[in-house]
């Protein structure tokens, strides 16, 4: 019995390289460059004049060598060409021979007095003064009121530079501010990388200069841990929820999350839902000085409104509560959503 498959797969037969396979009534020769050549009818197969038909064209390396030269040359002109210089710190390094009786102490006492005369201003954006406010909706705020929190002069950096014949401090402050607008009390939280500039004359150090420092790269100035205890910074974290939530308006205090319910004027009894410090973990942050205690919160707001009667609002979220030490004694500064 005849296999046509196999008489039709005598007729395809492959062909790779530059040799030649085919059937007995045709051969294709296909060259290794896929350049494919059909003899005429009247050729023989085995015949050796097969040897004698077209040769492949032949590739051209040319383009190759190029591209491959123009690779190499731009590789070699990165290498050569030199990067951008590493930024340089504004603030000045140590250079040039320190005033004779000068010290570190009274340069730091002199711009840390600074900054207790700029914690007097009675503006969000007071003139000469590192710390600031910009709040759109604060055009109208009064009953200002700036603190500053922890330790100024804890990691504050001085170096003399010579050239100026001047002290150069640069310290972390933090600070807060509260204020009265149109729309109610607020509280902000600043931390403020002041820049004070201190000359040494008549045996005294006397503040030239006191702005906040804005460049990069920035020397480091980092505080010392205060070494407050968790159980101590939770169970501030949850006293003070407890304080946010015995207000009666419609929103919580400034230092509190920012929630509020859609009782409007009407007075809102406020309850807290189990205990916002379980499952929260402190952290201290070297360079601002601060305690952090991350966790999460539930709230109810009970109100009556007309037509509804009587209404109760949940809300809850993650919190950021901030905690710093002043004068020895740890206290949170505020709580926000996180």
């Amino acid at each position: 019995m005849t296999d046509d498959g196999a008489a039709g797969r005598a007729d395809k037969n492959t062909v790779k390289g530059n040799r030649s396979f085919g059937s007995a009534h045709r051969s294709t020769i296909i060259h290794g460059d896929n350049n494919i050549i059909y003899p005429s009818p009247d050729s023989d197969d085995g015949d050796e004049d097969a040897a004698e038909e077209e040769p492949a064209p032949r590739s051209h390396p040319f383009p190759w060598k190029l591209i491959g030269g123009a690779v190499v040359a731009i590789i070699i002109i990165f290498n050569i060409i030199p990067g951008p210089p590493e930024p340089k710190s504004s603030f000045p390094a140590e250079n040039g021979t320190r005033p004779a009786g000068s010290n570190d102490l009274a340069v730091l006492a002199a711009a840390l007095d600074g900054l207790q005369s700029c914690a007097k201003a009675l503006v969000l954006q007071p003139q000469n003064c590192p710390q600031q406010v910009k709040d759109w909706a604060a055009s109208d705020a009064t009953t200002v009121t700036w603190r500053i929190h922890g330790v100024p002069g804890d990691g504050a950096v001085i170096h003399y530079n010579g050239e100026e014949g001047r002290f150069h401090v640069l310290g972390t402050a933090v600070m807060t501010a509260s204020y009265v607008t149109a729309s109610g009390p607020a509280l902000k939280l600043r931390v403020i990388n002041f820049w004070a500039r201190v000359e040494w004359a008549a045996g005294k150090a006397k503040l030239a200069e006191l702005k906040n420092y804005d460049d990069t790269p920035r020397p480091v100035t980092e505080k010392r841990n205060p070494q407050v205890p968790d159980e101590l910074a939770l169970s501030l974290v949850k006293a003070a929820f407890e304080r946010c939530v015995k207000t009666k308006k419609s929103r919580l205090p400034p230092e509190c999350p920012d929630t509020y319910s859609g009782a409007g004027s009407s007075r809102v009894s406020w309850k807290l839902n189990g205990d916002p410090s379980i499952n929260a973990k402190p952290r201290f942050e070297p360079s601002t000085g601060l305690i952090h205690v991350e966790g999460d919160y539930s709230v109810t707001a009970s109100y009556s409104q007309l037509f509804f009667g009587a209404t109760s609002e949940p809300a809850s979220g993650r919190y950021d509560a901030v905690l710093s030490v002043d004068d020895g004694k740890p206290q949170v500064l505020r709580i926000s959503t996180a």
